[in-house]
């Protein structure tokens, strides 16, 4: 539950940095600046980095893996700077059936709960993004692509890190690796297109707060949370997210979804809780090492 309330601020950290003056590659650039070095630290003193699980980490292939995460760091900066953040969440949470889809394109077969996901998200995202066409004319066409672009990106890192990272248990430790991967993406790109300072003390404090309580606390408490709970209630637990999302965006940003939009939020939660559930009797079982 902390690490969903840590991961739900992110969207509404970044809002408030858009506020306080930063364009979008300059906060996600700085985001990864503030909390790679953080993470580092936190493995450093939980003395997570020298354990031999740590050591057979495929560390060449997360920094690659890197890669694919930038791209959905720098999809959802773009996002949340065309459309509410609010609307960004729920078409988000698309990714659970997008990551279903993939499997079966790679050749997993899908159940019939599977299926049924599937339909109940593609109607979800048709009953939120409603009138379309007026949305396009009005901008926010451009930040609906980036946002299912987003969550395009992530199953396709989803699926490719499960792949990776079969038989390993050093979980936390593999996302520092693959984080530090999307900050010498970014580095690349700083270096490209340059990179602005925050003007402002809101703008660093905000920085400061993505990458501690959006960035780096989240990682740890999942991955502590998954050796007490399991990976499947763990994962259905994280559903939680979206909810806080809508609540904060609500009370801090004032932004509020018609009625046609709940429900496809509705139907886009209920299934991503539809296909955490079909893999729960199968990582009940699984135990992971505690990182704290």
């Amino acid at each position: 539950m902390i690490a969903a309330a840590g991961y739900a601020f992110l969207p509404i950290f970044t809002k408030f940095a858009y506020e306080a003056g930063l364009a979008p590659l300059d906060f996600v650039i700085w985001r990864f600046l503030f909390a790679t070095p953080c993470i580092w630290l936190i493995l450093r003193v939980t003395g997570h980095m020298g354990v031999a699980d740590a050591r057979s980490l495929p560390r060449l292939r997360l920094l690659g893996m890197g890669v694919i995460f930038a791209s959905t760091s720098y999809c959802s900066v773009q996002a949340l700077a065309r459309i509410d953040a609010s609307l960004y969440t729920v078409l988000l949470y698309a990714y659970p059936a997008m990551v279903a889809l993939l499997l079966l394109m790679l050749g997993e077969p899908l159940s019939r709960r599977g299926w049924i996901a599937l339909a109940l998200t593609l109607l979800g995202v048709l009953l939120t993004v409603r009138d379309l066409d007026r949305a396009v004319q009005g901008g926010s066409g451009e930040g609906i692509t980036y946002a299912i672009a987003n969550g395009a990106f992530y199953a396709v890192y989803i699926v490719a890190s499960s792949r990776l990272l079969r038989g390993q248990q050093a979980m936390a430790t593999a996302s520092a690796f693959s984080i530090t991967g999307t900050l010498l993406a970014f580095l690349v790109m700083a270096a490209l297109f340059g990179l602005k300072a925050p003007a402002t003390t809101t703008g660093w404090l905000t920085l400061l707060a993505t990458a501690i309580v959006s960035t780096a606390a989240p990682i740890f408490a999942f991955y502590a949370g998954m050796q007490r709970v399991g990976a499947g209630q763990a994962a259905i637990i994280s559903t939680l997210e979206p909810v806080i999302v809508l609540f904060l965006s609500f009370v801090l940003l004032h932004e509020r979804l018609a009625f046609q939009q709940i429900v496809g939020g509705v139907l886009i939660l209920l299934a991503a809780i539809l296909l955490q559930l079909r893999r729960l009797p199968s990582l009940r079982s699984r135990r992971f090492k505690t990182i704290g």
